[in-house]
This record gives structure tokens, sequence and C-alpha cells, in this order.
């Protein structure tokens, strides 16, 4: 596997984060470096615009959303040399997944936020089935993962967490990124 990138002219680069002081901090590093070139390996680059997206805010325990990268997720019953099965897709088992989200986001949702109850969570498939698998190279392996557009279902509390800090596993690294399609 080659550690080039290729790109055009132009990159877009989202940064998301739940937590207003990281968002802050970063957002203020960033503009020092706004139309001053600055150098990523060989290339050399040039900031020309920073957007601040405005706060969402979940207001439905129904929200349709779309993926705007992989999503990732893993069940901790299976063996991590099984990579079809360590890695969990709704299309697999709708159960099993929904299992391993209610698990996954819930010790996220405690750890970071300190707080212990449990959220209910739950992943529908929608009726054109809008789900595509993904595998990736990542870090030196491959990480299984999918995009799409799916029903999540939840207190509005799991719902914003989960909009805010990513859906799955992995999101420090780029993974789960969602779109609010429509709030029912």
């Amino acid at each position: 596997m080659d550690d080039e990138v290729f790109a055009g002219r132009e990159i877009s680069f989202v940064f998301s984060s739940g937590d207003p002081v990281v968002i802050t901090n970063f957002y203020n590093g960033v503009v020092k470096l706004k139309n001053k070139k600055f150098k990523i390996g060989k290339e050399e680059l040039n900031l020309n615009s920073i957007d601040l997206l405005p706060y969402k805010k979940i207001k439905s325990t129904k929200v349709i959303f779309k993926t705007l990268g992989i999503c990732v997720l893993n069940d901790s019953l299976s063996n991590k040399a099984e990579f079809k099965n360590w890695y969990i897709l709704p299309t697999d088992n709708i159960e099993r997944f929904n299992k391993c989200l209610f698990e996954r986001i819930n010790d996220r949702y405690n750890f970071l936020t300190g707080m212990k109850e449990k959220h209910e969570i739950r992943l529908s498939l929608l009726k054109n089935d809008l789900i595509k698998e993904t595998i990736v190279y990542h870090y030196g392996g491959y990480i299984r993962g999918f995009r799409g557009i799916f029903l999540l279902e939840g207190s509005i509390q799991i719902l914003q967490f989960v909009y805010d800090y990513g859906f799955g596993i992995r999101t420090g690294q780029g993974f789960g990124l969602l779109e609010v399609v429509k709030e029912l």
C-alpha cells in the first residue's frame, strides 16, 4: 500500500467534536493558519477559508441520518481474527448489531459524560436498503464499515451524543460522522 495521497486543487477537511472546548481550541489554532502557506508531507498548502457550521440541536427521538464517512462497529463477543464477524454491519444481523450499538454507545456516553444511566438506541434499515459495506485500509490493517442512510431511535440525549461525538467506534480516527437528514 502506497503512503501517497492524490488530490485535486482543493481539499475539504471536516473537524467535529462534541466538546466545545476542543472545537474552540482547534478553530482558534486553524484561524492562525488562514492565508498562510504550510506543509503537509511534501506538499505546500494554503488555507483559504474556514467555515464554522451552526450547532444542530436534536429535538426528536427518531432521526434519519446519513453517513458523511464510514461508520464502524465491532462485536465484542467475536474474535478479532474473524474479520467479517468482528466488524458488524446492520445488514449482517440487525438484532446483534443493535445489541453491539447499545453497548458501545452507552459505554462511550458513560465514559465521556460521567453519567451512569443507560439509554436505549436502535438502528432501523430504511425500505430501499441504503446501507453499503465499505472496507478501508487504516493504520496498516483493514477496517470493515458501512455508509448509507438509516433511522436511529433513542432518547434525545443519546441521539444528540451520537450526532456530536460520532457513530460507533474509532470516531477519534475520523469514522462515524453523521448528517441529519430528517427528524421524525
